[in-house]
């Protein structure tokens, strides 16, 4: 089951709870204050280390992607991030 991420309109504290797609948005209290808890939007979320991205800003602020520096791949071919 996913986890969602709640805000408690009383205290503003963040909350997360374990439950079914089905019942995500059943009315729900938090336990410290009381207050209704407000089901945040879909969050993106990553696992592991993030890849490098580096780049370059140019003087006229053209951003330019790429891999450079130590972390660059030094082989050609096949590569799993």
């Amino acid at each position: 089951m996913p986890i969602w991420v709640y805000d408690c309109a009383k205290c503003g504290a963040e909350v997360e709870n374990i439950c079914s797609f089905e019942k995500r948005d059943e009315s729900l209290t938090h336990e410290d204050c009381g207050g209704k808890l407000v089901r945040r939007g879909v969050q993106s979320f990553t696992m592991g280390k993030e890849s490098f991205q580096g780049g370059a800003i140019l003087a006229s602020g053209e951003k330019i992607p790429g891999h450079w520096g130590k972390s660059a791949r030094k082989k050609k071919g096949w590569y799993r991030p």
